[in-house]
């Protein structure tokens, strides 16, 4: 909730002090002014006070005339007198607290300064003191606790909702996205009939995302929480590669973690074993068999004697021969699986280019099909001999004689997309073949090393005198303890990983199953009856109006953006047409009458997050007729009921039924020339404006 309750305007000469006052109370209030008398300076000054510069355009600019900023007069024939200090006070309330806030212009603080002083009730960001001192357009005025826009928000009652921008990152709903759906200023707000909205916030679906908080459809809700469930599902995406990488890394080379796939499966959730395998003459075994095997090995040489050299030497040769054979059998195969990797690559490289030759077929057939949906009567490819794909000509003498049907485009289309999907498989299936070659690799090389090491210690072994113990046994020993150790540590390693792993995956799975449902939901009840409210008042209104341009009956709302479209039929095709252009200049302003007054209507709290606020400057706009403006003004009143509207509008337009509103209950402050005067002319504004 929001009410503005009085807004203070000063502008101070070297000899005078300029004053203007009006307060604002619920219900219409209607604030008259001769033309070009300065009552759009008033409504402009609540945009400053608000810090809401940004809804206007990107550029920070003061949105008050020289008045308030460079020179200003009592009356147009006397002369100007240079302004020295100017500023804007504006006070507001919520259901608790009544605050004012001050923004100065010239001659006084930064503009992006902002004062706010407590005049009454509680509020919590004042604990400390009944002033505090806020700033503006900055990095954070939106989410930190000095921000201006984060006090104001929350003084309102709203949690802003985090959006998506064109890059991809996330930022709230800031307020100058929001209010210009219910602040129509006079330069630019008429020129729409949402809006117009900034852009330069770069929010994806911007008008649809203002209408989903306003109406606060649980639509909305369901989007938001699609995105931060696609936000979980990508970082726990990541987490997940990372463990697979970290356990790859943590086994060591010519080593692979099984269990742990590209994707975590059920199964693995429910019984959480990452089996390690290593490579071992030419087949992957699991590390336990090979550990085993190793330590089998070793206690049965612990058990031997040491033996002299000679005793040995035979051994020792024989050892060493069938050493070399191996090492030549582990070089050959590590020529074997460097051809077959370069095969791999190829065959990846092949795929790549072929998934990358479809995709552009694809999207020429795409566009040829869209182009023939539009009505295009040229001819096709093939019907000049020329090939769609690659653009060569096609000789007709090499063209088959016999009658054959062409795939038509929809089929094509159907065939590459099936193409694309066997070959992205492919793909993978290519580099998964070549990340298990690199592994093989890996482990044959080990062994290769190993073998030449074991080679070199049989070679010294044997020119040892006979005499001498033999080293080898001992050697060898080492050697498997040395392996017992580092199958033993990777077994470790990777055990340390599946707690968290098990985790990850856990989440994901959840996460999956949660996104899965949320894309099944259709448009609530409660949406529709919002959305079925919201139009049948914009009808209603419309033809209070006088709308012409067609029976308000035809007006629709689209689904995408919540704008108002029309339905009609084309080529036996129902499309959809965004009101705008086809309008009349008067019916585009009474179908944006409609539009926001119904907004209010519906969106007021409990049901929504409207401010029950709506501001129109001016909104007797292309010399309107004076029985439309009548009907706005009443329906401004029934709304403002729930709420508060607020309408400056040219004294001679609202002549003829200014009174009648008066009889009926709005408030009307009327100027009979320019709004800013002298406080001896003017009347002294509040004592505490001067303090």
């Amino acid at each position: 909730m929001l009410q503005l309750t009085k807004l203070t305007l000063v502008s101070r000469t070297a000899a005078e002090t300029f004053a203007a006052e009006i307060p604002f109370y619920p219900g219409l209030n209607v604030v008259m002014a001769p033309n070009s008398g300065g009552k759009s300076t008033c409504l402009q000054a609540i945009i400053y006070a608000l810090g809401l510069e940004r809804m206007l355009g990107p550029r920070l600019e003061v949105p008050l005339p020289y008045a308030m900023r460079e020179k200003i007069h009592a009356l147009p024939d006397t002369p100007y007198a240079t302004v020295i200090e100017s500023f804007v006070e504006l006070t507001i309330q919520n259901a608790t607290a009544h605050v004012r806030i001050r923004r100065d212009i010239i001659g006084g603080s930064d503009r992006k300064l902002v004062r706010a002083t407590l005049v009454s009730g509680a509020s919590k960001e004042f604990a400390a003191g009944p002033e505090r001192d806020f700033y503006l357009h900055d990095a954070g005025s939106a989410k930190r606790d000095a921000g201006f826009h984060r006090f104001l928000a929350e003084f309102i009652g709203w949690k802003l909702p985090m959006v998506t921008q064109f890059d991809g990152g996330e930022v709230p709903l800031y307020l100058e996205v929001i209010f210009p759906m219910m602040f129509v200023e006079q330069k630019r707000g008429w020129s729409a009939i949402q809006g117009p909205l900034p852009t330069m916030f770069s929010i994806q679906d911007v008008n649809r995302r203002v209408l989903e908080f306003l109406l606060d459809l649980q639509v909305g809700h369901v989007r938001r929480k699609h995105a931060e469930l696609r936000t979980v599902v990508a970082q726990l995406q990541q987490r997940w590669k990372d463990l697979r990488k970290e356990a790859i890394e943590r086994a060591g080379p010519g080593m692979r973690v099984a269990a742990l796939q590209e994707e975590p499966t059920r199964e693995f959730v429910d019984d959480p074993k990452l089996s390690i395998e290593t490579f071992s003459d030419q087949e992957w075994i699991l590390l336990e068999a090979d550990l085993s095997e190793t330590r089998e090995e070793l206690d049965r040489l612990e058990a031997q004697e040491l033996p002299e050299t000679e005793a040995v030497a035979a051994d020792m040769e024989r050892e060493l021969a069938e050493r070399r054979a191996s090492l030549e059998n582990l070089t050959a195969g590590m020529e074997v699986l460097r051809q077959e990797w370069m095969a791999s690559r190829d065959d990846t490289q092949a795929i790549t280019l072929r998934i990358a030759t479809l995709q552009t077929d694809l999207s020429r057939n795409q566009d040829a099909k869209k182009l023939r949906k539009l009505g295009s009567v040229l001819g096709s490819a093939s019907d000049d001999h020329k090939c769609p794909t690659c653009h060569q000509d096609l000789d007709a003498e090499l063209l088959p004689t016999v009658p054959v049907r062409a795939m038509a485009l929809e089929e094509n289309i159907n065939f590459i997309k099936s193409q694309l999907e066997l070959y992205t498989a492919s793909l993978s299936a290519s580099r998964n073949q070549q990340t298990d070659i690199d592994r093989r690799y890996a482990a044959v090389t080990s062994d290769a090393t190993e073998a030449r090491q074991r080679i070199r210690e049989l070679r010294q072994s044997l020119i040892q005198p006979s005499s001498s113990k033999s080293r080898t046994l001992i050697e060898r020993m080492v050697r498997l303890q040395s392996r017992i150790d580092r199958l033993t540590l990777a077994r470790g390693n990777v055990d340390a990983l599946t707690d968290e792993a098990q985790s990850v995956a856990r989440h994901l799975l959840r996460a999956r199953e949660a996104l899965s449902s949320l894309k099944h939901q259709d448009i609530g009840s409660d949406d529709k009856s919002k959305l079925e409210m919201f139009l049948k008042l914009i009808q209603v209104q419309c033809k209070q109006y006088g709308f012409k341009s067609y029976s308000p009956s035809e007006i629709e709302l689209s689904d995408d953006n919540f704008r108002p479209i029309r339905e009609v039929e084309e080529d036996g095709e129902v499309r959809q047409k965004e009101l705008g252009f086809e309008l009349s200049a008067s019916d585009g302003i009474r179908l944006k009458w409609a539009y926001y007054l119904a907004l209010m209507a519906v969106a007021v709290p409990p049901r929504g997050e409207h401010l029950s606020l709506a501001i129109f400057d001016e909104p007797g706009q292309q010399a309107m007729e004076a029985e439309s403006l009548r009907e706005f003004f009443r329906c401004a009143a029934s709304v403002g009921r729930k709420g508060q509207v607020i309408a400056a509008i040219t004294t001679e337009k609202a002549a003829s039924f200014i009174d009648e509103l008066e009889a009926g209950g709005a408030y009307v402050k009327r100027f009979g020339g320019l709004v800013l005067q002298p406080i001896s002319s003017a009347g002294p504004p509040d004592a505490g404006v001067f303090a």
